[in-house]
């Protein structure tokens, strides 16, 4: 299991409101470090902070985002959490397949979207339950509380 005081982020995706609103709710929160992003997998690759990134937040639906988590996770022995709008079963079960260890909708609360990061962060899996539906079969996975953990509080 990894540990850590505090996390890097690193957030991929197409849509500048939503990427640029993310990245602004994590940069508030004591546990990040450091939030940084890109509109696309090649501005992600070229990107110099993506090689420190502990968890990264990919929209599997962009131009290659699913090809993107997997050799992602691979090479940066970082956690994968997929983030999408379209949170029907089949872009849940996309996103796993691909290598996310999570999946969130884009309508996912800041604080939410950090206990999945802590909970990837620390080798968990997370699945939001609003994604998907698990009357159809899909399998949903609730974080553990992370007991006792106390991050350290980065420096300003």
């Amino acid at each position: 299991m990894r540990s850590f005081e505090v996390m890097n982020i690193f957030v991929v995706d197409s849509h500048v409101i939503y990427r640029r609103g993310l990245v602004a709710s994590l940069e508030l929160l004591d546990v990040v470090d450091a939030v940084d992003c890109a509109d696309g997998t090649d501005a992600a690759w070229e990107h110099p902070a993506l090689a420190g990134t502990d968890v990264l937040i990919v929209d599997p639906s962009i131009v290659g985002g699913a090809e993107f988590i997997l050799a992602a996770g691979d090479a940066l022995n970082a956690r994968v959490i997929g983030c999408t709008s379209a949170g029907d079963d089949a872009a849940v079960r996309a996103a796993l397949a691909a290598g996310a260890v999570g999946f969130l909708r884009k309508d996912t609360l800041t604080l939410d979207v950090l206990e999945a990061a802590l909970t990837a962060a620390v080798a968990g899996a997370m699945v939001s339950p609003r994604a998907c539906s698990p009357r159809r079969g899909a399998t949903v996975r609730r974080a553990r509380p992370m007991a006792g953990r106390r991050p350290r509080r980065r420096r300003r």
